[in-house]
């Protein structure tokens, strides 16, 4: 079975949460890494216009980040 671009960046996005959720009693380089992981893949992927309109449809998105900038 031939994965599409799509389904690729899911599976990346679902193994290196995986990593994250399993390194984070474990590793802090490990969980370094699955962040970094995750960010590559988030930038890759593309589909910024439609990573927008679901960032300005969420207010508690918006909530979330004003106390991650705040702190």
């Amino acid at each position: 079975m031939k994965l599409t671009r799509r389904q690729i960046h899911e599976q990346v996005y679902f193994y290196g949460l995986i990593l994250l959720a399993v390194s984070l009693p474990l590793s802090i380089f490990a969980v370094t890494m699955s962040q970094i992981i995750l960010l590559t893949n988030w930038v890759v992927e593309g589909r910024y216009d439609e990573k927008w309109l679901r960032f300005r449809k969420n207010p508690a998105i918006g909530i979330l980040l004003a106390f991650y900038v705040l702190h």
